[in-house]
């Protein structure tokens, strides 16, 4: 990696890492893609993968620094889906403020990347001053399809993408997760609704 250039690392458990990618990497250009928080652990609960908030807590410096005022949310989270809101929350709230300080990163709506992604991808790749490539939209329209329904596919209908978990999920799984997200006060997903513009500026769609 160390010998190629426009190196593509995805780095799934990483978000409280990212500003000392920042310091320490200043030449790497950051992409975080956040999801709703109900799209991202309705994903979650059918993997079987169970978030714990509280573990952030364990973290001295990351709490003085970021989540003091959170922290009995956080402990008071029970359920699943109010475990999955504090969690998406406090994760994201570092962020915000992490990206707010340093400017290190371009923060992008999975859901916006969804809507029309050959577009907004090629949108994507002028922000962060690439090439885009005949092969790029390829391989964007080629994953856009149903033709492989196995859990760790990349071919997905990608505008299904957007909210399908509201067919999963019920009223209260949905209010319980927004209850532990809204005291954040974050700025993405205004109404806790999936369609929204990029974050960066552009109207929901």
């Amino acid at each position: 990696f160390v010998r190629k250039r426009h190196v593509l690392l995805k780095l799934v458990y990483a978000n409280l890492n990212l500003a000392w990618v920042s310091a320490h990497l200043p030449q790497v250009r950051q992409v975080c893609v956040l999801r709703h928080p109900c799209g991202q652990f309705e994903s979650w609960k059918r993997l079987g993968w169970k978030p714990q908030p509280k573990k952030l807590l364990g973290n001295p410096r990351l709490v003085t620094d970021h989540l003091e005022p959170f922290a009995d949310l956080i402990r008071s989270a029970q359920s699943f889906w109010e475990r999955a809101g504090a969690l998406w929350a406090a994760t994201a709230y570092v962020i915000h403020r992490q990206t707010q300080a340093d400017n290190g990163r371009l923060i992008v709506a999975y859901e916006w990347l969804c809507r029309d992604p050959v577009a907004r991808f090629q949108e994507l790749y002028r922000r962060l001053a690439l090439t885009w490539s005949a092969g790029a939209e390829r391989f964007i329209r080629e994953s856009d399809n149903e033709a492989d329904s196995r859990t760790y596919s990349t071919q997905r209908p990608t505008a299904k993408q957007i909210d399908k978990w509201k067919e999963r999920l019920s009223r209260e799984d949905v209010e319980a997760c927004r209850r532990f997200v809204e005291p954040f006060g974050l700025p993405y997903y205004p109404g806790f609704e999936p369609r929204v513009g990029s974050f960066s500026g552009e109207q929901p769609a």
